[in-house]
């Protein structure tokens, strides 16, 4: 959990996980919340088992997150 915190700067708790909020590009004037939670080894949200996780965050400069990750050891892996 400690990784999310250096890495992502999120508070992250052994049972619930972490939400943060952000605001909507096309209506500022409304919050959002996004969740970060991971569920157990043996769930089915995910579809099949080959499918054990998925990742889906918003961040402001992807390629700056990418190279500052790299910079620090982390093995970034997408397509």
């Amino acid at each position: 959990m400690g990784w999310y915190k250096n890495y992502l700067g999120l508070n992250v708790d052994g049972q619930y996980g972490t939400s943060f909020e952000w605001i909507k590009t096309d209506k500022p004037e409304e919050k959002a919340f996004s969740v970060r939670s991971a569920f157990p080894a043996n769930s089915n949200y995910f579809g099949n088992p080959e499918q054990q996780f998925m990742v889906n965050y918003r961040v402001e400069n992807i390629e700056k997150l990418v190279k500052q990750l790299r910079n620090e050891g982390v093995v970034v892996l997408y397509r």
